[in-house]
């Protein structure tokens, strides 16, 4: 049984199968590939969208019916570059898995420029957390601040991923599918405890 349960907003679009039953391989293909669920999800509503865009059927789609909905997303639509290199990257697997050679030179997912983070001081993150009335997502913040975990990754966390006599915490769900271990503090491992007794999720 999970520990939190948040209301997240989804980007990702299943219905995308029932619309279009000929992608149901190419999401079988990406999940023997090892790709994670919402990341299948997401590629497979990326190519919905494509559909839509072109309005012919999946195998009259060709480079240039691509080239011209990616232009279109980028002029019309201001998107930002990851969610171009994310359509990019799910077209591009589309028409591998259809063994079909695709020509986008000049149409390379585009390189974002990382600013590195600034940190805030004690002041600034007491004030942060003391806004946060409601314990649950109070607790939800300190666990991704403490940690460096994935909201993705957050509402996964179940009571059997806390060890008993260890200061380590299993992510089952990490990017990819991969889990790994972060190390909790005495102090969020009480809070834990505590938030466990009291709701009993």
């Amino acid at each position: 049984m999970a520990i939190l349960r948040v209301e997240a907003f989804s980007l990702t679009h299943p219905e995308s199968t029932m619309r279009h039953p000929e992608l149901l391989p190419f999401r079988h293909h990406l999940q023997t590939r090892g790709l994670a669920t919402s990341t299948v999800e997401r590629y497979a509503s990326c190519i919905t969208r494509l559909l839509k865009f072109s309005g012919v059927p999946p195998d009259a789609v060709t480079s240039q019916h691509v080239r011209d909905h990616l232009t279109h997303q980028v002029a019309k639509l201001s998107i930002s570059s990851s969610w171009y290199n994310l359509q990019f990257n799910a077209i591009v697997r589309w028409f591998e898995f259809r063994g079909i050679t695709i020509e986008l030179r000049g149409l390379q997912p585009q390189r974002r420029h990382h600013s590195p983070p600034r940190d805030m001081t004690l002041d600034e993150l007491r004030q942060l957390f003391k806004h946060l009335a409601n314990q649950r997502y109070l607790l939800c913040c300190l666990i991704c601040y403490a940690t460096g975990i994935r909201i993705s990754e957050l509402v996964n966390i179940r009571v059997s991923d806390m060890r008993r006599d260890s200061p380590l915490l299993r992510i089952r769900h990490g990017k990819g599918g991969s889990g790994r271990d972060v190390i909790i503090s005495p102090t969020l491992r009480h809070l834990l405890r505590r938030y466990w007794q009291t709701w009993l999720p």
